[in-house]
């Protein structure tokens, strides 16, 4: 009770910078278990905010073909 909770708001650039660089801090001085566990979770934030998607969708994301044309992007 007395939460204030805007679910459909949506978060800046400079947040989200902030958030990378406290999650990179963490990352650098984590052992190599945490440092995977750092890496997933910087990752669901990067998907989530560049395919402008919320949290239930992330999971869903099919990078087989992020996989497939990565070479031809280069």
């Amino acid at each position: 009770m007395g939460d204030v909770v805007q679910p459909d708001r949506a978060i800046s650039l400079d947040v989200f910078s902030e958030l990378m660089v406290d999650l990179e801090v963490e990352w650098s001085e984590g052992s190599p278990e945490e440092k995977f566990k750092y890496t997933l979770e910087g990752a669901f934030y990067l998907i989530a905010f560049t395919g402008d998607l919320q949290g239930e969708e992330v999971p869903m994301v099919d990078l087989f073909g992020v996989n497939k044309y990565w070479e031809a992007g280069m």
